[in-house]
C-alpha cells in the first residue's frame, strides 16, 4: 500500500469542501477539459460543479467505497472513490467508458463563482 493509509480513503468528513480538478482520464487518455473545475461537496449532503458553462448542483451520498451524484432525481455518477491525503480520486464507467477523476483540496474562503484558470 505504499505509505497510503486506508483507515482515511473514506472518511466522509474528509469529502467535504472543495475538490480543484487536477486531471480526468478518460479510457486512459488525459482530457483537459475539466482542468480547473471545482467540485464541492457540502455538509447537507449537497454538490455542486463550478466549470465553464453549466454548473450541474444535486445531492451527494456514500455507500461504502461508491460515491453516488444525483441531479434532479436522476444518477450523474455513481463510482468508487478514495482519499489518499489532500486527494480524491474517483473512478466510475460511463456509456462503457472508464473515467477517473484526480483533485486536489483546496482551502478556500468561499464558493468559487468560476474555474480556475490553467
Amino acid at each position: 500500500m505504499s505509505g497510503v493509509s486506508m483507515a482515511g480513503a473514506h472518511d466522509v468528513g474528509s469529502l467535504h469542501g472543495y475538490w480543484e480538478v487536477q486531471k480526468v482520464l478518460v479510457d486512459g487518455n488525459e482530457d483537459g477539459g475539466e482542468a480547473g473545475a471545482y467540485w464541492i461537496f457540502r455538509y447537507d449532503g449537497t454538490f455542486k460543479i463550478v466549470k465553464r458553462g453549466r454548473k450541474p448542483e444535486g445531492s451527494w451520498s456514500v455507500s461504502d467505497d461508491r460515491l453516488l451524484l444525483e441531479v434532479s432525481g436522476r444518477r450523474m455518477l455513481d463510482g468508487a472513490w478514495r482519499i489518499e491525503g489532500d486527494r480524491l480520486v474517483i473512478e466510475a464507467t460511463q456509456a462503457s467508458n472508464k473515467l477517473v477523476f484526480r483533485f486536489m483540496k483546496r482551502d478556500l474562503a468561499s464558493e468559487p463563482k468560476e474555474p480556475r484558470s490553467i
